[in-house]
């Protein structure tokens, strides 16, 4: 079987997205995946069974169609195009999309133009680019109605559609209904923890980790340390890619400035590999999340089921998902309507963290996971 993930770079980023790819393609080993790049060479670490191919956009196309064509499907189409270029004349079983791209209405035509055979077209829904253009600090008066226009077309038009997250099913089918195929997304965890008893000394840190776009709350994380009190708390650290505001400055220097003028104690670290994020969470950390909208939140999972203590914001999917699937895992939810709440349970998580951390563990070992 050969399948095509339309996704860039997916060893070498570290979101949610690619982390579900990343697993996928390393569990299937029988199956040959061929991915996205826009830099072939300097592609490493990823397995046998996967290919990447660089993608090279075109200026400019031609679309005979009268009448004329509309230019925000023709930027869509152009991308489209640019894809099915870069394995012209291939056969695939499979192509996989993930929601975050908005040119899957205009795959088929690209594929046929450029001799490319394809089975089947299925979008997987990680969440949609409209809503953080539309969560953003320079973007969030930003017209997307065009955006939506197309990410609605390639919700209709693919042949199926998967997801992790039962909270963003929901959303889709009340704007189209369809069949939306739940996995479970346990699949895509590390969930191997050390039952050994957490013996650590010392302060505690507070990590927000993610993209620092608006969407994922890094200005309310660093409103939160400036609300901290206890000294249990030594500093916050913020651990993600940046975002390029429409000016050319980056969200790093937003947020440090932010942090700078009100004397708060926060470092910005670039993205980690999964491997670092995984050491990371061994430490004397406190994950926290205070997304304004996460459709799940695979950090979240990851950093519990390593048995680090993690605080998310009832705005992320994930919260639904633990409710349902794990109600005997302790987190901490954010509750923008009673923020105070989660301040003071922060609190007291750090003062008391390594007895909360072996409940955690505990917790955690008692679980039989079904997947």
């Amino acid at each position: 079987m050969k399948i095509l993930v339309v996704a860039y770079n997916i060893f070498k980023n570290v979101g949610g997205g690619e982390t579900v790819y990343s697993r996928i393609i390393s569990s299937l080993k029988d199956v040959n995946f061929t991915y996205l790049s826009n830099d072939v060479g300097a592609e490493i670490g990823y397995p046998p069974n996967a290919t990447p191919v660089q993608v090279e956009h075109k200026k400019n196309i031609y679309v005979e169609n009268d009448p004329g064509f509309p230019m925000y499907m023709m930027e869509q189409l152009k991308e489209a195009d640019a894809i099915a270029r870069s394995v012209a004349g291939q056969s695939f079983d499979i192509v996989d999309i993930p929601d975050y791209f908005t040119c899957g209405a205009y795959l088929r035509s690209a594929f046929a133009f450029h001799k490319v055979s394809v089975k089947r077209i299925v979008l997987a829904m990680h969440g949609n680019i409209s809503t953080s253009i539309g969560l953003n600090w320079d973007t969030k008066d930003t017209d997307v109605s065009d955006i939506e226009a197309n990410e609605t077309m390639q919700f209709r038009y693919a042949d199926y559609v998967y997801s992790i997250s039962k909270s963003y099913i929901d959303e889709w089918q009340k704007r189209v209904p369809r069949e939306i195929e739940y996995i479970d997304p346990m699949n895509f965890v590390n969930y191997s923890v050390s039952k050994e008893k957490n013996i650590q000394r010392g302060g505690v840190t507070l990590a927000c980790i993610g993209r620092s776009e608006r969407r994922k709350g890094n200005d309310i994380f660093l409103d939160m340390n400036r609300w901290i009190s206890t000294q249990s708390v030594k500093k916050g650290i913020q651990i993600g890619g940046i975002y390029k505001f429409q000016n050319g400055v980056g969200s790093d220097y937003h947020l440090q400035n932010l942090a700078g003028h009100r004397s708060i104690n926060v470092e910005y670290l670039y993205s980690m590999s999964r491997t670092q994020l995984n050491s990371l969470f061994s430490e004397r950390i406190i994950v926290v999340l205070p997304v304004r909208y996460d459709t799940l939140n695979l950090v979240a999972l990851e950093a519990l089921f390593s048995g680090c203590p993690v605080a998310v914001s009832t705005k992320a999917g994930v919260c639904r998902y633990l409710d349902e699937t794990f109600p005997s895992v302790p987190y901490i939810k954010i509750d923008f309507d009673d923020y105070g709440k989660a301040i003071l349970e922060i609190e007291e998580l750090a003062e008391r963290y390594d007895d909360y951390r072996n409940e955690l563990v505990e917790a955690i070992s008692n679980i039989d996971i079904h997947i």
